[in-house]
């Protein structure tokens, strides 16, 4: 019998995490796994990247509370799912995965986090301190974020994670390893231009 997944998130548009959960339902083995993704919001900018043709998607149209209609049907749905894992991507999703779990107790919660949240004000903040009892593991994707989330949102660390969305590599190229001959090679990278991208000032 197949573990099912349930996927959830605001957006599936340009992104560094949105990038990563297409290479991650890439590589999910659907001969083991059965996977529904959910996007509330229809913003799909990266869907035709999922090669994954096993996975179900789920565009939820859910804009604002005025969907109120779309956001029933999303909550039939994934209860009718019943998946045994949910994972959620970012604040918005996070929570509202908090409050399914209240409604599929057996199901198992993973928060996972992209950056630090500095936005996030202080009702937003006592929202997050007063559901993450509901989460089972929370995913950080940096020793930073992980050390700010211990502190700020007093998560539990036997249940908070690091998965890091990249790794420092220390620049080792030798002519015997690497050579340009006639060619140029252009590398370019897409981020914010901050120290937490190593980007520094």
């Amino acid at each position: 019998m197949k573990t099912k997944i349930a996927f959830i998130l605001p957006t599936l548009s340009l992104g560094g995490a949105e990038k990563q959960q297409v290479n991650i339902l890439n590589d999910i083995d659907t001969s083991k796994y059965e996977v529904t993704v959910y996007i509330l919001k229809n913003k799909t900018q990266l869907l035709n990247q999922i090669i994954n043709k096993e996975i179900k998607i789920c565009i939820c149209n859910i804009e604002s509370a005025k969907h109120f209609k779309n956001f029933f049907i999303f909550l039939k749905d994934i209860k009718k799912f019943n998946p045994n894992i949910i994972h959620a991507q970012m604040y918005n999703a996070n929570i509202l995965s908090r409050f399914i779990k209240l409604l599929l107790p057996k199901s198992k919660v993973i928060n996972h986090f992209h950056g630090m949240s500095q936005w996030m004000s202080k009702p937003k903040l006592l929202l997050d301190k007063s559901t993450s009892s509901l989460v089972d593991k929370f995913i950080v994707v940096s020793q930073i974020s992980h050390e700010l989330r211990l502190k700020r949102e007093k998560y539990p660390k036997e249940k908070t994670e690091i998965l890091y969305n990249s790794v420092n590599l220390e620049a080792n190229i030798s002519d015997k390893t690497f050579s340009l001959k006639k060619e140029n090679l252009t590398i370019g990278m897409a981020s914010r231009l901050i120290p937490l991208k190593n980007i520094k000032d």
